[in-house]
């Protein structure tokens, strides 16, 4: 039902009354909505919202799809869907402080959740100036950054595809080269002057909801700002879209709760219940299901629609937007962390009593913070399992008012933390995944040979050059730095770090996010080195460590079981003129991209060389 609102600029307080139809009653509904002047719940006095209409057609532009799960956060609760889960990222606890930024003396007061892609941490802020930061993830160090001038203090921004999209008040969209920050577009979203929801963009395509006369949905291109559709909805406050599976979903006080075609922006359907107002939460999709909240017509302060229908499955409680790590649902509300599967309490957590943020879920483990600065680490059994002091009170996500959204993100390793002026950024203690020799075999491409950390080394059986020269290749579960002096060298066994056969005294290596590249030379056949990497860690505030990998070289060992004999010679006469791939490579045995009878020649020579077991 449409009726007008009271225009509250004057107190800062908006009322809205609706009057619906329950069990056979009128009931005048009062929602006393408080918030700053010019509120996201003020509505200009005199206009009806505009009664909705099923599957309405509006002109659209198709935009490209793409897809894959990468340890990245793009939006707010993490991902397009809202719901928390960082599945690919590697963190696991007891977890270190990488790095931490205190913006307080740039009149710093709020940030917002992190973007975290592309080696940066993507923050708005707000204080004495709307600004969007983009930080190094290694060390925290402002890469680049551009005010965002707007009415109040909403500013809230999504990424995607190497472009970053902020929103502000006003509805003024500009998106940036998230690398360089040069402005690649601006807009203004027409029709509307009250905007609150933090974007989300997805396969080539920006969504964002603006209120003000009733509300609307958005659709713009990522390429160049151009507004691609839109769609009338009761009423656009707070709701960031969900975007799963070629659907759009927002929802809205009462709730009024949509769900519309991705590229064409048709409306799927229309959950309307008892009422409408300004207002709004974002919705949360899993598993098939739209998770709403704001709910005002139910015993329960959240439903359950089916994401392909809108019928109501069931309801909620949680005050926050709802995570999920498979069955398990972790709903917040009154303090209290409670995990859920099936209907069923499976446990509960009040930390220290003063619990906040809306929780995520980083690899298995579920974080949340507290008021009192603590970011509590938990098991899915509800147990906590670590726990530190982030330094300043972590706060609430602020659903109700225009200032930005604030919240956890996971992304390249790393856990972000707002906590009100603060930024702090934890990270695991760096792990030694693998390592591997690589060459380039000419134009046939590059090979790895595998180094094994643990048992027997691995065999690199390919010659070194004139000068012996080798890479060794070593791949950690996050970026890292390398802190050591000298960065690394060879600590048994004959050879050392350089290139050319010159020795590198200060033993420099490569360092590219998570992989460490070794130069290698004067490496002697037949025998095994260990090459240590000094120094490393996620970022210079961090405990260092030394890396120690072993390395086999038996030149001519083509078959890899440590001992060069007649089988290496017949296997490599075997692959004599044939292209060099992933499957014969061992066999050219001098790396220049064929196999002939110069790789058999080096071979014989080593007949009788081996290794130890």
């Amino acid at each position: 039902m449409n009726h007008n609102e009271k225009d509250g600029r004057r107190s800062g307080l908006s009322l809205i009354i609706k009057v619906s139809l329950i069990g056979g009653g009128f009931y005048l509904l009062l929602f006393g909505i408080c918030a700053i002047p010019f509120s996201v719940a003020q509505r200009e006095a005199g206009h009806a919202r505009p009664q909705l209409q099923q599957h309405q057609q509006p002109t659209v532009r198709p935009a490209p799809s793409q897809g894959g799960q990468v340890d990245e956060s793009v939006a707010w609760q993490n991902n397009a869907v809202h719901d928390g889960f960082d599945a690919a990222s590697p963190l696991v606890p007891p977890l270190t402080l990488r790095w931490s930024r205190d913006l307080s003396a740039n009149g710093v007061t709020s940030i917002s959740y992190p973007l975290i892609a592309q080696g940066l941490v993507l923050v708005t802020t707000t204080g004495q100036a709307n600004t969007f930061m983009a930080l190094d993830e290694n060390t925290g160090a402002t890469v680049w950054s551009a005010a965002i001038n707007g009415t109040y203090g909403f500013v809230n921004a999504a990424y995607d595809s190497g472009k970053v999209f902020v929103v502000n008040f006003d509805g003024l969209m500009k998106a940036f080269d998230a690398a360089t920050g040069t402005l690649l577009w601006s807009v203004s979203l027409p029709g509307q002057y009250a905007f609150t929801s933090p974007p989300t963009a997805a396969n080539g395509i920006v969504y964002e909801g603006g209120a003000g006369i009733g509300g609307t949905v958005y659709a713009v291109n990522e390429t160049n700002g151009a507004v691609l559709w839109t769609m009338p909805v009761e009423n656009g406050d707070h709701s960031s879209p969900a975007v799963v599976a070629g659907s759009v979903f927002v929802s809205y006080a009462c709730p009024q709760s949509y769900a519309f075609n991705a590229t064409t922006g048709q409306q799927l359907w229309h959950y309307s219940s008892c009422c409408e107002g300004g207002g709004g939460a974002t919705p949360v999709v899993h598993a098939g299901q739209v998770y709403v909240r704001d709910d005002l017509c139910d015993q329960t302060s959240g439903l359950v629609l089916d994401a392909n229908t809108g019928t109501v499955i069931g309801g909620f409680n949680s005050d926050r937007p709802p995570a999920f790590v498979g069955n398990l649902a972790l709903y917040f509300q009154s303090g209290t962390l409670r995990g859920v599967e099936n209907g069923q309490v499976l446990w509960s957590f009040a930390g220290d009593g003063q619990l906040t943020s809306a929780p995520v879920i980083v690899n298995q483990t579920i974080y949340i913070g507290s008021n009192s600065g603590t970011l509590f680490g938990l098991n899915t059994s509800g147990q906590q399992i670590w726990s530190t002091q982030v330094g300043a009170p972590i706060p609430a996500p602020d659903e109700h008012n225009a200032t930005l959204t604030t919240g956890l993100g996971a992304g390249d390793g790393l856990l972000v933390v707002p906590a009100g002026h603060v930024l702090a950024a934890y990270g695991t203690l760096p792990t030694l995944t693998g390592a591997v020799s690589r060459k380039t075999h000419g134009a046939a491409g590059t090979f790895d040979i595998d180094m094994p950390l643990t048992g027997s080394s691995g065999v690199e059986c390919r010659s070194g050059g004139a000068t012996h020269d080798y890479s060794l290749v070593a791949t950690f579960a996050g970026n890292v730095n390398v802190t050591g002096m000298p960065q690394s060298q060879v600590i048994s066994g004959m050879g050392c770090v350089g290139t050319g056969g010159v020795c590198d005294p200060n033993g420099t290596v490569s360092v590219s996010g998570n992989i460490v590249t070794v130069p290698l030379t004067n490496i002697a056949d037949a025998q095994v080195i260990n090459v240590q990497i000094n120094g490393v860690n996620g970022a210079g505030d961090e405990p260092a460590v030394n890396v120690n990998i072993p390395m086999g070289i038996l030149i001519g060992d083509v078959n890899g079981n440590r001992a060069v004999n007649a089988s290496d010679v017949a296997l490599t006469k075997s692959q004599v003129g044939q292209n060099v791939g992933a499957g014969n490579f061992r066999e050219d045995v001098n790396a220049n991209g064929t196999i002939s009878s110069t790789d058999v020649a080096i071979v014989k020579s080593d007949v009788g060389t081996a290794l130890p077991p």
